[in-house]
């Protein structure tokens, strides 16, 4: 777990994600997704001038905590399906709230 600064915490690990926001009592997780087929330097593709396309996915789980500001944050990337963590955080008790990030 990292600290970015006193109200931002990256976390390294879904486990470490989950625990965080037990112990700050978080109820609600929000789930960020992005797939789409996008310019990336790190996905091989077609290439279009200096521009690499590829089939972009990533996925950012988020809680925060009102009351102190604090940002608890997990980049989950491609390890696991939206459908996967959701139901993982719901067992958890966890209300979650789904938020696309496609570029439109």
């Amino acid at each position: 777990m990292q600290h970015i600064d006193s109200h931002t915490t990256s976390c390294g690990s879904l486990d470490q994600f989950r625990k965080s926001l037990k112990e700050l009592g978080i109820q609600t997780a929000f789930l960020s997704w992005r797939a789409e087929w996008a310019p990336s330097s790190e996905t091989p593709g077609m290439t279009h001038g200096d521009v690499v396309f590829g089939s972009l996915r990533e996925i950012t789980l988020l809680g925060y905590q009102g009351s102190t500001g604090t940002l608890v944050r997990y980049e989950a990337g491609a390890t696991a399906t939206r459908e996967e963590l959701k139901a993982l955080l719901e067992a958890d008790g966890l209300i979650v709230k789904e938020r696309c990030r496609n570029i439109t």
